[in-house]
């Protein structure tokens, strides 16, 4: 058991005093380990627990709902490692996720919150001030990780400086397990990271007050609410586009995030060859005629107005150039022909890595109606 004496939580103001802290060494007594090349190391007068592609999963904190983690990080080298912490876990495919990109040293996307859902890290989704920041870390010694976990927030602190604020977790559990994971991305099948000092406190903290809330993106035009199939096979997903919506399963709604862009994930999950998913929504038009509507995408779609194609386009990760993300935003726009009454709009999406998504809101709403819309 170890102790903390002071937490400063912010410029002046202490946290609390005298908390009491688990300590974790990385031994089979504290943690199961998955994966390959898990070693518990002495590294840098530390002892330490050397990962190259694995998690490592805590016994001893089945159900952690807020409290207070710290550890070390050590990286190898200057290539791309992904090292971070799962908690709130429900299981291997659902979690919260805090990872340092270790290659984007002092960027404005040093760090990256997502949560995972059915499997999928969205971090191509959930960007931004709220979900990542700018960080410079050692590139040859330890940093400190701190990570202050409230019911439905976070803070994160690095090596002494709160780093990123977390206004919403996005999973909804309350709680569950805590682990430590590392990979090393899909350009660089090398380089390892090591951590050292895991302590943990499942103490109950409230959010703070000075806690912003998330951004809401919140025009008029935006489609809040979708329509989302379950997970479609390529060739199922191109009968649609061939045959229009009336091929498509069943559906699920599906509210966007605080961001207006819809995680799909959320209803579709990906299996073997099930990756591509039916996004739609129904818009009412007082009068025909051309409305120009802004949409995003991750990682390929196909859209269809009333059954005619009228957009297609492939954001995947790396898919530009060598430093094209794909993260999903209001980037793109097409005129779309609407006509009076009902007008059925399809975006068949397919995913590979980093979020599936759909997003859209026309720029000009006057005459348009509906449910997706948030308003009769």
């Amino acid at each position: 058991m170890a102790t903390l004496c002071s937490l400063v939580v912010g410029p002046g103001r202490t946290f609390a005093a005298d908390v009491d802290f688990h300590d974790a060494p990385f031994d089979e007594s504290h943690w199961s380990f998955q994966g390959r090349d898990i070693h518990p190391v002495d590294a840098l007068d530390q002892k330490a627990l050397r990962l190259d592609d694995g998690v490592a999963m805590l016994k001893a904190a089945p159900s952690f709902t807020t409290g207070i983690i710290t550890y070390d990080v050590l990286f190898s080298s200057d290539s791309p490692m992904y090292s971070g912490l799962r908690f709130h876990g429900k299981d291997d495919g659902q979690y919260e996720y805090f990872y340092l990109r270790a290659e984007r040293n002092g960027m404005a996307d040093a760090n990256q919150y997502t949560p995972v859902i059915n499997g999928d890290q969205g971090w191509q989704i959930y960007s931004g001030p709220e979900f990542s920041s700018e960080e410079g870390y050692k590139r040859s010694g330890w940093n400190h990780i701190e990570m202050r976990v409230y019911r439905d927030s976070a803070d994160v602190f690095i090596n002494g400086r709160r780093s990123l604020r977390i206004p919403e977790l996005k999973t909804g559990y309350a709680g569950g397990y805590l682990a430590l994971s590392s990979s090393f991305g899909p350009r660089f099948p090398f380089n390892q990271v090591y951590y050292a000092n895991f302590r943990y406190n499942a103490t109950s903290i409230e959010r703070p007050i000075d806690m912003p809330k998330p951004v809401r993106r919140d025009e008029p035009g935006l489609i809040r609410k979708w329509q989302v199939s379950d997970a479609l096979s390529t060739e199922q997903a191109a009968a649609i586009e061939h045959g229009g919506p009336s091929s498509t399963p069943r559906y699920r709604e599906l509210d966007v995030e605080t961001n207006g862009i819809a995680n799909l994930s959320r209803v579709a999950v990906k299996k073997g060859s099930e990756t591509a998913a039916v996004a739609r929504f129904v818009i009412d038009a007082r009068k025909k005629g051309l409305r120009m509507m802004r949409f995003g995408y991750s990682d390929a779609v196909d859209i269809f107005v009333g059954g005619v194609p009228v957009f297609s386009g492939n954001a995947k990760f790396l898919s530009r150039d060598s430093q094209f993300l794909g993260t999903v935003g209001f980037h793109d726009a097409v005129a779309v022909p609407l006509r009076e009454g009902h007008n059925d709009i399809v975006f068949v999406v397919k995913e590979s890595y980093g979020g599936w998504a759909a997003a859209a809101e026309f720029v000009d709403s006057e005459g348009l109606s509906g449910a997706a819309l948030g308003r009769p």
